[in-house]
C-alpha cells in the first residue's frame, strides 16, 4: 500500500492525511446541480518505530469516514 510504505520512510514524524474531494448534489427547488470542495482531515498522529502502520492508516481513514458522514448529514446529500 503507497500511504503506509510512505509512513514507513517517515518514522518519528507526526503525520495526518487530507482527503480533498469534489461532491455533487442537486438544489431541489431550482434542478441546478451545486457543487462542493470540501477538505477532510484525519488527526495528527506520531509515527513511531514500534507504530502498527495499518493501524495509524485506518484511523485516518475512519476520521476521515467520520467526517465525510457528518458533512452528508448537514444536508449536502
Amino acid at each position: 500500500m503507497q500511504v503506509t510504505n510512505l509512513l514507513a520512510r517517515s518514522r518519528q514524524s507526526r503525520v495526518y492525511l487530507v482527503l480533498l474531494c469534489e461532491m455533487e448534489r442537486p438544489d431541489m427547488r431550482t434542478g441546478e446541480v451545486v457543487t462542493a470542495n470540501p477538505v477532510f482531515r484525519s488527526i495528527t498522529e506520531t509515527v513511531v518505530d514500534a507504530a502498527d502502520l495499518n493501524e495509524v492508516y485506518n484511523d485516518a481513514v475512519d476520521k476521515m469516514m467520520e467526517s465525510v458522514a457528518t458533512f452528508e448529514m448537514c444536508g449536502s446529500n
